[in-house]
């Protein structure tokens, strides 16, 4: 399959999870179209290793969506989306190595406006696509920093996912 034909998959991918290309612009998300064995130059290799893009299987983000999240507009941390599930059902999202889960949102968060609060990447992208505000846990836990961010909200509306795996909420 062509590269270009990756993407054109990957973009109906982002489309059947609810985005328009607007949302998909706006919250600049992209596609990494090399291999998994892709080797970058020697001079290259340390800035991507010191990103937490290799691990021992190779490179992370090998043909996947990158979701990147920013706060006051700074890029703070990104999630590869395995949209074709090539690497099988326990690697849907894949963080850089090294990296601690960042939540995704906080910094949109006013005391005039209500919050809704989400467990899921796709669960932000759609809200904030809707015109709301909220906050991505990555998970169902909130730390006791991000929980002193969320007593800034006028209301909080939960919207976990409805499913077994939940971690202990926090």
């Amino acid at each position: 399959m062509r590269k270009a034909e990756i993407r054109k998959y990957a973009l109906e991918a982002l489309r059947r999870r609810g985005l328009d290309e607007r949302a998909i612009r706006e919250f600049r998300i992209g596609y990494d179209p090399r291999p998994k064995d892709f080797q970058p130059s020697v001079d290259k290799l340390l800035f991507y290793e010191r990103l937490g893009f290799f691990n021992a299987t190779g490179y992370i983000p090998a043909g996947r969506i990158v979701l990147p999240f920013f706060e006051y507009g700074k890029p703070v941390y990104v999630q590869f989306w395995d949209w074709n599930h090539r690497d099988g059902p326990n690697f849907k999202y894949l963080n850089p190595s090294g990296w601690q889960k960042k939540p995704v949102g906080f910094d949109l968060i006013r005391r005039d406006k209500p919050v809704y609060l989400v467990e899921g990447i796709f669960d932000w992208l759609s809200m904030r696509q809707a015109g709301y505000i909220a906050v991505c846990t990555l998970g169902t836990s909130v730390n006791l920093e991000y929980q002193e961010y969320l007593k800034r909200a006028s209301h909080i509306y939960i919207m976990f996912d409805n499913d077994q795996k939940a971690d202990n909420p926090g």
